[in-house]
C-alpha cells in the first residue's frame, strides 16, 4: 500500500513537472535556440521589412502624385500601399502562429523621383518580390511544414504579380496608349488588387466577395 501511494505520489510529480515545462515553452521560457520553424521565421521577418519599406515607399510616391495633380497614379499608389499593409498584417499573423513576431523599425526616409521613375522602380521592386523572394519563401514554408506560412505567401506573391501588371497599366496610361481605369479595388483580406474594370466577383485567391473590397476611385473631372 505504502508502494503504491509512493507510485502515485511520483507519477503526479512528474505529471506536474511535464505540465509546467509546457507552460514555460508556451511562454518561450524554455524555448529551444533553434525553434522548429527558424528558418520559415526569419524569411517571414526579411519580408516583413521589404513589405514595410515597399508600403512606405508607395505612400510617398502617393502624395507626389498628389502634389503633380496625378489622380491616376495617386489611388494606385494609395491602393497598392493599402495592399502592402494587408501582407505585413498577414506576416505577421503567421509568424505569431510560429510563435515569433516582428518589431516594426523606424524607416529611413527616401528622396522623390519623377513620376516616371517612381513607376519603374516600384515595377523593379515588385518583379524582385515576384522573380527573388516569394518563390523560395514558399518552398521554406513548405519544408518547414508550415502550410499556413506558405499559404500567406503565396497569396502576396499572386497579389505582387497583379500589382507589376497594373503599374505597367498605369504607365501605359499615362502616356496616353491605353484607357486609365476608373479605380482600383483591393481585397481585405490577402491584399489582391485588381482595376474597377475587371475585378472578379470573389477574390481569386482568398474567395473574398468583392463587395468586401477596399476601392480607391479615380476623380474622372479632376483629370
Amino acid at each position: 500500500m505504502k508502494f503504491s501511494t509512493m507510485l502515485i505520489a511520483s507519477v503526479l510529480v512528474s505529471l506536474a513537472a511535464l505540465s509546467a515545462g509546457y507552460g514555460y515553452a508556451r511562454r518561450g521560457l524554455g524555448a529551444p535556440d533553434r525553434p522548429m520553424w527558424a528558418t520559415t521565421i526569419e524569411d517571414l521577418k526579411q519580408i516583413c521589412g521589404l513589405k514595410l519599406a515597399t508600403a512606405a515607399q508607395y505612400e510617398r510616391e502617393a502624395a507626389a502624385a498628389e502634389r503633380a495633380q496625378n489622380h491616376l497614379q495617386r489611388q494606385l499608389y494609395n491602393a497598392l500601399a493599402h495592399s502592402e499593409h494587408i501582407h505585413v498584417r498577414n506576416y505577421m499573423r503567421a509568424l505569431n502562429k510560429l510563435g515569433s513576431r516582428y518589431v516594426r523599425r523606424a524607416l529611413a526616409p527616401e528622396v522623390g523621383t519623377t513620376s516616371g521613375e517612381g513607376i519603374a522602380r516600384s515595377i523593379a521592386l515588385e518583379r524582385y518580390l515576384v522573380d527573388g523572394r516569394h518563390e523560395q519563401s514558399i518552398l521554406y514554408a513548405l519544408d518547414d511544414k508550415s502550410n499556413y506560412a506558405a499559404r500567406i505567401v503565396a497569396w502576396a506573391s499572386g497579389s505582387d504579380v497583379k500589382h507589376v501588371l497594373l503599374l505597367e497599366q498605369c504607365a501605359l496610361a499615362c502616356e496616353g496608349r491605353c484607357e486609365a481605369p476608373s479605380g482600383y479595388a483591393v481585397c481585405p483580406v490577402c491584399g489582391n488588387t485588381s482595376d474597377c474594370e475587371h475585378e472578379d466577383c470573389y477574390c481569386p485567391f482568398c474567395m473574398t466577395p468583392s463587395g468586401d473590397y477596399v476601392r480607391f476611385l479615380v476623380d474622372m473631372s479632376a483629370k
